[in-house]
């Protein structure tokens, strides 16, 4: 192999070794989101402090990694084509990250204990599918780094179907919210809950948008090669 073939293969090794770490990193952002939400519907606040502080100190690794990825990117092996394929997934993986954050922040305000056990219920499965969508996509990034394409595609899909429950389950707290039992709750606190069920929902839609974009990867790498 020419020296400049073998510095483009040593390069893409290297960024998918720190994709595969960023995607780590932000299922540990997710996965902290979901631990939160039980400290606020258990109404244990100092616990929910301290996990905003480590989801706060895991997002800003995650953002680490990203940085990384786009200095090994910056250095230009890679055809253009492949870099921004690169440059796209990491985009993604930041915004999963991003919104899972953003569920963190609101959180810190909004006490879910103060809602009943039906929505409370809710919350709960809508949370553990987000965890499972997020899993799934870094077990889509870990077969790609290993080679086990049509796997990575499998797991693809399964995102994509977790994604769609989180969307029928999101309905269903919106329905929940429309009853007569809530007609005279604090408008602030139905204003903030809403606001935490749609960015728990769009943390799911960006774990699917990063599939679609994985998909895209894993499609050029299924070619066969001339």
């Amino acid at each position: 192999m020419e020296i400049g073939g073998w510095l483009r293969e040593r390069r893409k090794i290297r960024i998918m070794e720190l994709l595969l770490e960023h995607s780590r990193r932000t299922v540990e952002v997710v996965e902290e989101c979901g631990r939160m939400i039980e400290y606020s519907l258990t109404k244990d606040d100092e616990k929910l402090r301290k996990s905003f502080e480590r989801q706060e100190q895991m997002e800003r690794e995650a953002d680490y990694v990203r940085r990384r990825i786009m200095e090994e990117l910056a250095k230009g092996e890679l055809p253009p084509e492949e870099r921004e394929f690169m440059m796209r997934l990491s985009r993604q993986l930041d915004y999963v990250a991003d919104y899972a954050h953003g569920v963190g922040r609101i959180l810190n305000f909004l006490p879910l204990s103060k809602f009943d056990e039906e929505l409370q219920n809710e919350i709960r499965e809508m949370r553990d599918k987000v965890n499972e969508c997020a899993n799934n996509l870094d077990k889509v990034f870990r077969c790609i780094s290993e080679n086990r394409l049509k796997e990575a595609l499998e797991y693809a899909d399964k995102v994509e179907r977790l994604e769609e429950e989180v969307d029928t389950l999101h309905m269903e707290t919106r329905i929940t919210l429309m009853k007569d039992k809530y007609a005279n709750m604090d408008c602030r606190l139905i204003t903030f809950i809403i606001d935490f069920l749609e960015a728990l929902e769009d943390t799911s839609d960006r774990c699917e948008d990063t599939c679609d974009q994985a998909r895209v990867v894993i499609v050029r790498l299924l070619q066969p090669k001339s």
